[in-house]
């Protein structure tokens, strides 16, 4: 019920202004907020393709709003993790279950916690949480790292590392 609550209140705000890059700071500012808490409802709700996106919507607002850069980096991973998980128990033969896949959240998930951890205004509590997320992500690169060599030998992991990250944001 918290998401339709989150809802109603982006759609009382984005009535009152048509157009958003021409909304005072503020108006924005709860925007983003009423976004990532929505994000973290979907979370919570293990809807996170859902909060993956919404947190995504935050960002476009304002880039480095560090809780949505979190909750995203929380979505990419736990989907990462259903992919590594996939590939482990090979209950799927699928393009969903590859190991590039799985590896293309995670390296976002990375991507996300790096930026907030660059970011000097970093919170104390948003860098504990995402030096824990680190090394889970970590974990799982390396899983997922594995499975690709194993699948193709050949695989270029560095090069295929460097072409994800440049897509990401």
């Amino acid at each position: 019920q918290a998401v339709s609550w989150y809802d109603e209140a982006l759609l009382a705000a984005t009535t009152t202004v048509t157009r958003m890059y021409v909304s005072p700071i503020q108006h924005v500012e709860q925007v983003v907020h009423v976004l990532s808490n929505r994000a973290e409802c979907e979370l919570r709700l293990h809807r996170y393709h859902d909060a993956g996106q919404t947190a995504t919507d935050a960002l476009v607002l304002i880039s480095d709003h560090e809780k949505s850069r979190i909750r995203r980096a929380k979505a990419e991973l736990a989907v990462g993790k259903e992919k590594v998980i996939a590939i482990q128990q090979q209950t799927t033969r699928n393009d969903d279950s590859a190991p590039s896949s799985a590896s293309a959240y995670l390296i976002q998930a990375k991507c996300d916690l790096q930026e907030v951890l660059d970011n000097p205004e970093c919170t104390q509590a948003g860098k504990m949480s995402v030096e824990k997320l680190v090394l889970h992500v970590d974990h799982l690169l390396q899983l997922a790292k594995t499975a690709m060599l194993k699948q193709n030998p050949k695989a270029d992991w560095d090069l295929y590392e460097q072409t994800v990250q440049a897509a990401c944001w």
